[in-house]
């Protein structure tokens, strides 16, 4: 009985993530949620660092990130692994120095530009931003005070 109820309980967590996944997208005219079969855009380069693109979720994190002990004035935000940029979206509604978001496909960074500035004109005073399309693995990480979000971006080397 307990493993059913258990079972159960995720289906219904998994949804509820769902369900605030998409009245985040539609509140802000965004494409930040997962569709089936579109990791197939991904290119399989280094497919054995590959993870395969699941979004944050965007009450969870701004749980997480309003719970931070810092002056948010003084500290960059930066995403290793950004996909379409629902973390970075989510980092631009509170007064970071700078959110910078790192992706690696192409197809996704060019969505998440198109979501930062859908986002930004119905939130224009939002901190600056950079989303940069390239290998988090050579990124230079900002020196100064950096908050450093990662949600299972890549495994292997990159991630070592």
């Amino acid at each position: 009985m307990y493993r059913i109820i258990t079972g159960i309980k995720n289906v219904v967590e998994y949804h509820v993530r769902w369900l605030r996944s998409v009245a985040f997208d539609a509140r802000f005219n965004l494409d930040t949620k997962f569709k089936y079969n579109e990791d197939e855009q991904f290119p399989a380069i280094i497919p054995e660092t590959q993870q395969g693109y699941e979004p944050t979720c965007s009450a969870t994190l701004q749980k997480i990130i309003s719970r931070l002990p810092i002056n948010f004035e003084e500290f960059t935000f930066v995403d290793l692994g950004s996909g379409k940029g629902r973390a970075v979206l989510v980092a631009m509604g509170h007064p970071f120095k700078k959110v910078v978001g790192v992706e690696y496909s192409e197809y996704y960074h060019k969505i998440a530009c198109q979501n930062v500035q859908a986002y930004r004109q119905s939130q224009p005073e939002f901190c600056p931003v950079e989303l940069i399309h390239g290998d988090a693995a050579t990124f230079p990480i900002p020196s100064g005070n950096v908050v450093l979000y990662l949600f299972n971006p890549f495994q292997g080397d990159v991630f070592d």
